[in-house]
């Protein structure tokens, strides 16, 4: 039997085990996740009139992201804002860390999501323009010595936020095969399936 795609109500419970939801805040945090929704995001849910909502790998994946950043303290609007323009990137990198061999490990190089949040966008003269609210900001890439990293880079802010991503593919794999009574061998072998069907597009 298919683990993807999920139900709303079934992601919505995997996610809830990986931020560690106490029971009596699940419906706060699942208006959360329906903001999300209305928001548009993420794309390309499977929906239609009277439809539920169906959450693919990769739909899965990226809303598992969007939780981090709205953990970090970022609005939905700038959180959803930021995935959208760095779509294609942040799917490929979702798409890597599911066909790796390491999926079910936590990696001694892990995929790491690096951005500038600047949650304070808005007050900004290029975050008033609306097209330019949500610049490009985020890339992919291995640990490193971020001292060397400012000092080749003096105009950067100073600040800078990252995601483990491949520790939290591997979260969202034991949060959805605890919630659907699974094994994370199958979840993984699902989303290393989509991931490979990926490249052959």
């Amino acid at each position: 039997m298919s683990v993807f795609p999920l139900s709303f109500s079934d992601l919505a419970g995997s996610l809830e085990r990986m931020n560690r939801v106490d029971p009596g805040r699940s419906s706060a945090f699942r208006a959360r996740l329906k903001n999300l929704q209305r928001l548009q995001f993420p794309p390309g849910v499977n929906t239609g009139k009277g439809r539920p909502a169906e959450y693919g790998v990769e739909q899965a994946g990226l809303l598992a992201i969007a939780i981090e950043l709205l953990q970090l303290g970022l609005t939905p609007e700038r959180a959803t804002g930021l995935l959208l323009v760095a779509l294609k990137v942040v799917v490929h990198e979702i798409r890597v860390v599911c066909v790796s061999d390491n999926v079910l490990t936590v990696w001694r190089q892990p995929a790491l999501m690096y951005l500038d949040p600047e949650a304070l966008v808005e007050f900004t003269a290029r975050g008033s323009r609306r097209k330019d609210a949500h610049p490009a900001q985020i890339t992919f890439g291995a640990a490193f010595d971020l001292s060397r990293f400012w000092k080749r880079r003096p105009n950067m802010p100073p600040r800078l936020a990252v995601v483990d991503v491949s520790r939290l593919i591997l979260n969202l794999i034991k949060a959805v095969a605890a919630e659907l009574s699974s094994t994370e061998i199958d979840v993984a072998a699902e989303m290393h399936s989509w991931g490979k069907a990926g490249w052959q597009q």
